[in-house]
């Protein structure tokens, strides 16, 4: 599998790059982009297309697509945003800002369509479940929200009362620092760690904790092994620790000390975690811009990343996009611009719409603008350009021209029909590549 890492920093240094994307079999840099500090948890990835990034020192979002370096879209939101989270389709992005919102947007027009005062304090955690049945938010005041996440985007009054989550989880006597959630929606195995040491297994159907354990160190990151039969945990001391799972959660109640493997390698606090797509290898971050690549069966260290200069904040395994699949740069050799790397595609991405802060800002272009950029399985749709223009308004014409029996078609007719008819075919032609690319994209997802 062509897969590669996204990882992000918070650095302090206004000229290095602090969202890099890497290869994960050898560790080379595939792309940098220079980007102000990104906030941990603050990483969202809209299918293979584009990233988008909350800044750790101000309260914007920054939108970028991997055939250019340069932000393609900013951003203002009403207060910092600790936590994003896309859908599977790319069709939603969700942020949770430091005063407990919750902000919802149609990524293909910007359109703002929930904000819900969700914690009492910042949110630290969000995760979608793979169907779109349910979002889950982890917040500072210790609280996990499981929220139904049709209801949530649904449109309401200004008079009507606002979505309520599911179940309010609150065992956590700290706050939550990240969560992690198996494939099932609302019957997903869901994980949580927090400063209070603890890892909680919760049964997503009653809203009952089903295991817990106390670790020695307060813990700041967590990952679910895709085949849910391995979580790994980072922890404020430094080290990754390995807990084995069960088909059923409750049987992590019995783990003792000997059961949970201790993976030291790290001489910062580890700050994110991230599993392979297949599930070979694990990823750590650290405070001290270390990255570690573990072998997951074996749990030894076989490879590092030294490329960030500040603290790791969010690491990502995607499947190498399309944009960057015909890529073969080394760190040496990377280009001042990424635009180089694919003038040609560089004009086939729409670029995403700014966000917009209020409720139904833009509602009224948001059907049309949604049906010419997303196609049916919710990829952002590549534009067309006509061939003839001109030609255009003319189209609704073609059926009865075409139809009518009795329709005396001149020379000029028969030309401008014989015009408009190369150009339909030219558009079925563009649909059908459009139609190829958009299934090739969910196959390469589901690989």
């Amino acid at each position: 599998m062509d897969q590669i890492v996204v990882s992000t920093e918070e650095s302090s240094r206004a000229d290095a790059p602090t969202m890099h994307a890497w290869e994960l079999g050898s560790g080379a840099r595939v792309l940098a982009f220079k980007h102000a500090p990104v906030a941990s948890g603050g990483l969202a990835l809209i299918r293979g297309h584009y990233a988008v990034a909350s800044l750790a020192t101000k309260p914007m979002l920054h939108a970028y697509s991997w055939t250019r370096e340069q932000v393609g879209t900013k951003s203002v939101l009403p207060a910092m945003a600790s936590a994003l989270a896309a859908d599977a389709r790319g069709s939603h992005l969700v942020a949770g800002l430091a005063t407990g919102t919750l902000m919802a947007w149609d990524t293909a027009t910007g359109t703002l369509l929930a904000s819900v005062e969700a914690h009492y304090k910042a949110v630290t955690a969000l995760v979608l479940a793979d169907d779109g049945s349910v979002l889950i938010s982890a917040g500072d005041d210790g609280a996990i929200a499981v929220w139904d996440w049709p209801d949530l985007l649904a449109p309401r009054s200004h008079d009507a009362a606002p979505p309520a989550p599911i179940f309010l989880l609150t065992l956590h006597s700290l706050g939550v620092a990240d969560v992690a959630l198996g494939l099932g929606g609302r019957a997903a195995r869901l994980v949580s760690v927090s400063a209070d040491r603890t890892l909680k297994v919760w049964d997503m159907l009653t809203g009952k904790a089903a295991a817990s354990i106390l670790l020695p160190t307060a813990l700041n990151a967590v990952a679910l092994h895709p085949c849910e039969s391995a979580v790994a945990v980072g922890g404020s001391n430094g080290h990754v620790y390995w807990l084995p799972l069960a088909p059923d959660a409750a049987v992590l109640l019995d783990l003792d000390a000997s059961a949970v493997h201790t993976m030291a390698g790290h001489s910062a606090e580890v700050t994110a975690l991230a599993f392979s797509l297949d599930g070979h290898t694990l990823v750590s971050g650290a405070a001290d811009g270390e990255i570690l690549v573990w072998d997951a069966a074996t749990r030894q260290q076989i490879r590092s990343y030294t490329q960030h200069m500040g603290p790791v904040t969010n690491l990502r395994v995607i499947m190498r996009p399309p944009h960057l699949r015909d890529l073969a740069l080394s760190v040496s050799a990377l280009p001042p611009a990424a635009d180089a790397l694919a003038p040609s595609d560089a004009s086939r991405l729409l670029p995403l719409a700014p966000f917009k802060r209020t409720l139904g800002a833009g509602a009224s272009a948001a059907a049309a603008s949604a049906s010419q950029s997303l196609g049916a399985t919710g990829v952002m749709a590549l534009p067309v350009a006509p061939s003839a223009p001109s030609l255009t308004p003319s189209l609704f014409s073609i059926p009865r021209a075409l139809t009518d029996k009795a329709a005396v078609i001149t020379n000029d007719q028969s030309a401008l029909i014989d015009a408009l008819q190369a150009e339909i075919d030219s558009l079925k032609s563009s649909n059908a590549q459009l139609y190829e690319r958009a299934v090739n994209a969910v196959l390469e997802d589901q690989a």
